[in-house]
């Protein structure tokens, strides 16, 4: 089964930089949906997927990585726009953030990112940097 998965993935994968609809629209966002019923949106351009350690590894242009159990993976697609469920950073390392419950409650601010999301337990958060761009976070534990 993890070898099927795996072996389609890889596929996927390889055609991501061609992948154009029939017609002739290029599709500029990489859909990854999970079991739990999230999805993350990553732009594909400049764009990089690899398998390491049994997880999909997806290395944006600015090199960032997203990562995620293949265990987990329930569907990969491109699409021309942005469904808005983002995995996209809003903060660089060591840039400041703030962060909410999905509800509203305050959690917080952190000195980065990576260590908000140490600190916080299990569950979606909305995260916001110093320059007021925002996003959703999911923190697993």
């Amino acid at each position: 089964m993890i070898k099927t998965l795996f072996a389609a993935l890889l596929f996927m994968a390889a055609s991501a930089f061609s992948a154009r609809a029939t017609d002739g629209v290029s599709c500029s966002w990489l859909g990854i949906s999970l079991n739990d019923g999230t999805a993350m949106m990553l732009k594909a351009e400049g764009l990089t997927i690899r398998f390491a350690a049994g997880s999909l590894v997806a290395t944006d242009a600015a090199g960032l990585d997203y990562s995620c159990p293949l265990a987990e993976v329930d569907a990969l697609y491109f699409s021309d726009e942005d469904s808005g469920m983002g995995a996209l950073p809003v903060a660089s390392d060591g840039e400041k953030v703030t962060l909410w419950t999905v509800d509203g409650k305050p959690c917080g601010s952190y000195p980065s990112r990576a260590e908000a999301a140490s600190a916080l337990p299990g569950g979606i958060y909305v995260i916001k940097n110093e320059s007021g761009q925002s996003d959703k976070i999911k923190v697993k534990r």
